[in-house]
């Protein structure tokens, strides 16, 4: 395959995210395609004279950051339009900018788009008109999870298992480095026992093993740095390399875990676990298609394609937060950054119910990563249940229409739809003193993440449903509710570097960042219905899957960190299980989930049915390097998906993505499979995702192609039978039959599965006018009387 990505220009200027994507077969056969040009671009541009210069533009871009007026005139214009700033004492790299059109609504702003990343701050995509210096789009391109909860699960076998399979590591070649580290499949410390890892390295991934970084046998570095990773400490957020483990000339990693202490006792071996993972991600998602011409992330590519000088800086202990992760990731040719953060957990009772008598108590509490401590010594108020005047009042995220009963008191709220930040933040314009979220989901009161800038000013506390329940049912019969909030509390801390399933997560930003639009174009997972966050979770849950589980076991994502059991449903709205009375997420659900996590979380849980689904049609195998298994085919669809989509993806772009990779890879072997486990969600045939810049405008569907209901078996041996001439074709096509088979019907459908003719006959040749038909890629579909057979045809 080759993936051919055409950038589309006005006058030579590119257009922002206007990318056509080509897939080609043999060298000549196109495959697929997706595209995001921009119809009459032309006829839509507003103004194409600069009223500002590129510094100028800078001035608001560093204005824009508060990053204050930094003397950093541009250079080196390696092409028309292109710019370079190199200011070594403010940014991690050169900042880079170019001209561009931007959309907006149904204008091309003539604009600047500046690439850069801060100093001690986050990588960023700010794009500044280029007529009036306004600010068009700003982007924080350092993707920070907020991992927001518990349910017990039964076990539960596989209904195949392929015995035939060699252990994980046979394919790996034994060298002399050593890692005292969680194995693959071993999510945690409450998951497993870590174990001593010797060459771990698969060789097509990292031929001359972890450590090394110019493609010659002997290591490079002794430390916990090579080819693909570096890992090492931030404790003082430098962002910049700090301390990291040494393994010595032997590459012996094997350091102490002291588990339950304090983290820093652990640093040699959280920064080991930190590293072994990041090169396990990297050699995984190679064999799955994420290789250096596809952009991956290598100091040196030992292929000669694609550009190097981009492997991970992996910071353990990061002081920039808590309770979090993130990784940004740079186009092609610059590093990604991946931090790690300390997670910290109340240990005691925030909240005290003294009145009424029936509820009086001390309640479990949760902690936020926003907002300012609860105060040592507990003051004493009322509970007031806040109302936005919307169809679900106590979700509060809209203007509080009760903000003179809420001021001076505690404020109650539901979880859901907003982000707990936004909650706050409307507490606060009330007047409130403090802020009670109370879970949606069963389990306990959960951790919530979120950054609000220094912006709120008053503690935020979590409580578990169960106890919202007790409290708001007081409320709503109009009985007054007082507590005291606040106390002396312990903190439980948790270092997310052992946490394998957050690291994986992390690292599937990149991922799905460089293969979506191509590894130079890293815009193009920002729209509202994109699916980031979902493949990130995917990546989370395939590394730590295991034989004996099952699709109907509910699965969390981040238990360790977020100091749940290994058992509860962790972080997310609701578990990953294949069983709909758990999680019933469908389509029309990402209306009311936040954006961009919950909208993942959706999508997740459909790619993750689809695992499931694969399995039982093939079994599971033991080695996730392997090309046997169901789990094995689901993980190969998925990346190439990834590959195939569209820049600003939704839903049914993924889907239809997804069913192209199954006819590429397998032949289309899985199209009802993959069919029936997208429609079972709601992404059926007739799924409608409207504009994938937006939520709320999806149309969920449940049906099925005509070909998955006819009970004809579909086989896409296109060698036999029939034929289509000419392919690719412009006004003219026939379909022949090669064999005796008569043709009862022929269906063309467009690549998103909808029907655009047929035509119903009893014949062994047929041809017919295609003029009408806009370019790109076809199936025809031949109905006889043993078979169905799907071509793929391509209108030039």
């Amino acid at each position: 395959m080759q993936h051919v990505y055409l950038q589309q220009t006005v006058h030579g200027i590119p257009i922002f995210n206007a990318i056509l994507q080509v897939h080609i077969q043999n060298g000549d056969k196109l495959i697929f395609y997706s595209s995001r040009f921009i119809s009459d671009a032309l006829s839509k541009i507003d103004g194409t004279q600069k009223q500002l210069s590129v510094d100028q533009a800078f001035s608001k871009v560093t204005h824009e950051l508060e990053l204050g007026v930094l003397p950093c005139p541009a250079f080196d214009m390696t092409k028309p339009e292109v710019f370079s700033f190199n200011c070594k004492d403010h940014f991690n790299h050169p900042v880079r900018a170019k001209t561009i059109f931007f959309p907006q609504g149904e204008q091309l702003k003539l604009a600047f788009e500046f690439a850069l990343e801060p100093k001690k701050s986050n990588a960023y995509t700010v794009v500044i008109s280029a007529t009036d210096g306004s600010v068009l789009w700003k982007q924080n391109r350092t993707i920070s999870c907020q991992f927001e909860t518990d349910l017990s699960h039964s076990q539960c076998n596989h209904s195949k298992t392929n015995n035939d399979e060699d252990e994980i590591h046979s394919t790996r070649n034994i060298g002399q480095a050593v890692y005292n580290a969680y194995p693959l499949m071993i999510e945690s410390p409450i998951h497993g026992p870590r174990a001593m890892l010797n060459a771990e390295e698969l060789p097509l991934a990292s031929p001359f093993g972890w450590h090394d970084t110019n493609g010659s046998p002997g290591a490079e570095h002794t430390i916990t740095r090579g080819n693909n990773v570096y890992a090492h400490e931030d404790i003082a957020d430098m962002n910049e390399p700090g301390y990291a483990p040494d393994g010595g000339p032997n590459l012996n990693f094997d350091f102490p875990f002291f588990e339950g202490q304090d983290p820093l006792l652990s640093m040699d071996a959280s920064i080991t676990n930190l590293f072994v993972w990041n090169n396990y991600l990297h050699d995984l998602s190679f064999f799955y298609g994420f290789d250096e011409v596809s952009g991956n992330f290598q100091q040196t590519n030992y292929s000669g394609q694609g550009d190097g000088d981009d492997f991970v800086f992996a910071h353990a202990f990061d002081g920039s937060g808590t309770n979090n992760a993130n990784f940004g990731t740079p186009e092609e040719g610059f590093n990604p950054v991946m931090q790690m953060y300390i997670w910290e957990h109340i240990s005691g009772s925030l909240l005290e119910i003294t009145e009424p008598a029936s509820i009086a108590d001390s309640y479990e509490t949760g902690a936020s990563t926003f907002g300012i401590d609860p105060p040592t010594n507990p003051f004493t108020s009322d509970v007031v249940l806040v109302n936005d005047n919307s169809a679900n009042p106590t979700l509060g995220c809209g203007t509080l229409t009760n903000a003179a009963q809420i001021n001076g008191k505690i404020a109650y709220f539901d979880r859901g739809i907003c982000t707990f930040v936004q909650k706050a933040l409307n507490a606060q314009n009330a007047g409130a003193l403090a802020v009670i979220i109370a879970n949606n989901q069963q389990g306990g009161a959960m951790s919530m993440g979120g950054d609000d800038n220094g912006a709120l000013t008053i503690p935020v506390i979590s409580i578990s449903q169960e106890d919202g329940v007790l409290i708001k049912e007081q409320l709503t019969n109009g009985i007054p509710v007082t507590a005291n909030l606040g106390g002396e509390f312990d903190l439980i801390t948790h270092d997310s570097s052992f946490d394998n399933g957050i690291i994986a997560h992390e690292y599937g930003h990149g991922i799905s960042n460089r293969l979506t639009g191509g590894g130079f174009q890293v815009n193009c997972l920002w729209n509202d219905e994109q699916m980031g966050e979902g493949w990130s979770d995917f990546f989370a849950l395939i590394v730590s899957d295991t034989l004996g589980a099952s699709g109907e076991m509910p699965r969390g994502i981040g238990n360790f960190a977020s100091n749940r059991p290994a058992d509860a449903f962790g972080i997310r709205p609701f578990p990953y299980t294949t069983d709909m009375s758990v999680n019933p997420l469908t389509y029309e659900n990402i209306n009311s989930l936040s954006i961009p996590h919950g909208v993942g979380s959706a999508w997740a849980t459909i790619i993750w049915d689809l695992y499931w689904a694969l399995v039982d049609e093939y079994g599971h195998s033991n080695n996730i390097y392997s090309n046997s298994g169901g789990n094995n085919t689901a993980i190969r669809l998925v990346m190439e998906g990834m590959r195939l989509q569209a820049c600003n993806p939704g839903f049914v772009d993924g889907r239809d993505a997804i069913l192209a990779a199954d006819d590429i890879l397998y032949d289309g072997a899985n199209q009802c499979l993959i069919w029936k486990t997208f429609a079972r969600r709601g992404v059926g045939f007739s799924a409608d995702q409207g504009s994938s810049a937006s939520v709320g405008d999806e149309i969920e569907a449940f049906d099925l192609p005509g070909f998955c209901t006819s009970g004809v078996g579909i086989d896409e041996n296109i060698e036999a039978d029939f034929v289509i001439f000419p392919n690719p074709g412009s006004e003219q096509i026939t379909v022949k039959s090669s064999s005796d088979l008569a043709m009862q019907s022929i269906s063309v459908f467009d690549v998103s599965g909808n029907l655009i003719q047929q035509i119903i006959l009893n014949a062994n040749s047929y041809g017919f006018n295609v003029s009408q038909l806009s370019k790109g890629m076809y199936f025809i579909e031949i109905q006889s009387d043993e078979t169905i057979r799907r071509l793929s045809w391509v209108k030039m």
